[in-house]
């Protein structure tokens, strides 16, 4: 069981309002910390679901460290863009401020595929921060827990028409509902200390494009099947188009599905098994 209770979750979008929404659902307590000044209609539903809202600046190290304190901060969580992860984006001075504010775990925005198996180079720039992260918590002495999830379910409509393949290579997908359910579960079946400084790999299914188009039914001028190989030169790009062709290039290249995910381990029973639903209507 945990030993953990306060949770301040920092962006509560699309990821974020998932995981406020099964944090709550698990008895946790959580605020979300939002920027001094903007009013979001989501943020305004999770309040009123249970959740706190506190203010900060982002820029500002010291009115963060306020703001995890005065909610007796134990578990920070970000669930920020991409952006978050670029240099001089607020990952760092968020990290600063929960290291001083007496944080015991921090999650840092690592959603999406794992990039555990991948040299440094060949890690597309949009997503280079990740790892840097990490190095950079555990220099401060910051406990880390990352989730990684593989493709948001959601997305993989988006590279309709030409859908990447290699014959034998599956890719790991996650629905966003079920990140938030992920990362609820870790919270709530482990204790702190087994979760330090890893990086959870969850799944709610494991496929490829040609399966997803035979279970769909897509027709052929929807949907066509093409060798991975043919996104590579594109995903040379440091561009948000070139990570949309890098990530192509993996899904139907590596594949990325997991060997064994974590799923048992932290006691998550994905509520959503299927691509099917993500295609209703393609």
């Amino acid at each position: 069981m945990s030993d953990l209770s306060n949770f301040v979750v920092v962006g509560a979008g699309n990821i974020g309002g998932h995981i406020v929404t099964e944090l709550l659902n698990k008895g946790k307590k959580v605020s979300i910390l939002s920027r001094e000044g903007s009013d979001n209609s989501k943020t305004s539903a999770l309040e009123s679901k249970g959740a706190k809202i506190i203010k900060a600046n982002y820029d500002d190290a010291s009115t963060l460290r306020k703001a995890f304190e005065s909610v007796s901060a134990e578990v920070v969580i970000l669930a920020l863009g991409g952006a978050a992860l670029a240099p001089g984006g607020p990952s760092n001075r968020l990290a600063d401020a929960a290291k001083a504010a007496g944080v015991k775990i921090f999650v840092p925005t690592d959603y999406g595929i794992d990039l555990e198996q991948f040299k440094a180079e060949d890690i597309h720039p949009l997503i280079s921060g990740k790892e840097p992260l990490h190095r950079y918590l555990e220099s401060i002495q910051l406990p880390w827990t990352a989730f990684s999830t593989g493709i948001f379910g959601s997305y993989l409509p988006l590279f309709l028409p030409n859908l990447p393949f290699t014959q034998g290579i599956k890719f790991s997908s996650t629905a966003e509902e079920d990140i938030g359910l992920a990362v609820a579960s870790a919270f709530s079946n482990l204790p702190s200390k087994q979760l330090h400084n890893r990086n959870i790999k969850i799944s709610s299914f494991d496929t490829d494009f040609k399966q997803i188009v035979e279970q769909v039914g897509l027709s052929e001028d929807k949907a066509k099947v093409v060798p991975s190989e043919s996104f590579l030169e594109s995903s040379k790009v440091p561009d948000q188009k070139g990570f949309f062709a890098w990530l192509a290039y993996q899904l139907g290249g590596t594949g990325n599905a997991y060997h064994k995910n974590d799923n048992e381990l932290i006691g998550f029973k994905p509520r959503h098994t299927s691509p099917v639903e993500f295609f209703q209507g393609k």
